[in-house]
């Protein structure tokens, strides 16, 4: 068995096991983990998790990317995944990625980003509706 780098939902879980039931009278917390500390902490009735900081690093154009996710991609990046740039927005939402193909590029994991985003900063969550994410096969 092999612990996977960084699981946030699972150490939240573990802190709020720890603060509401073993140790209530705890603040902050910090666990050990394969992709280094992790520290949880109090805020008000929120758990807030300090995520390590990855920033993407440019690496030469992954062989089959673009002809696996359907689109142009006009560069690649790599932090714990690999992020494939894209032109636009648009771009990304209409991504109908050859799931079979994605997994025979290593490594497991790809997310795809508009441009801007890459150049200017995040976009909001996914969840708010921004482009973007991993694709996993």
């Amino acid at each position: 068995m092999t612990e996977v780098d960084l699981c946030g939902h699972a150490t939240l879980a573990a802190a709020f096991v720890l603060f509401t039931e073993l140790r209530p009278d705890l603040e902050a917390v910090r666990f050990q983990s394969v992709s280094g500390p992790l520290a949880v902490a109090r805020e008000g009735d929120r758990l807030v998790l300090d995520f390590p900081s990855r920033p993407p690093q440019p690496i030469p154009p992954v062989p089959g990317l673009s002809e696996a996710l359907g689109a142009r991609v006009l560069e690649t990046h790599l932090s714990r995944d690999v992020v494939a740039v894209l032109g636009s927005e648009a771009e990304v939402r209409a991504l109908e990625p050859d799931f079979q193909a994605l997994t025979r590029i290593p490594p497991a994991l790809l997310e795809a980003r508009p441009a801007k985003e890459v150049t200017h900063g995040p976009l909001p969550d996914d969840a708010h509706g921004a482009p973007g994410g991993p694709l996993a096969p």
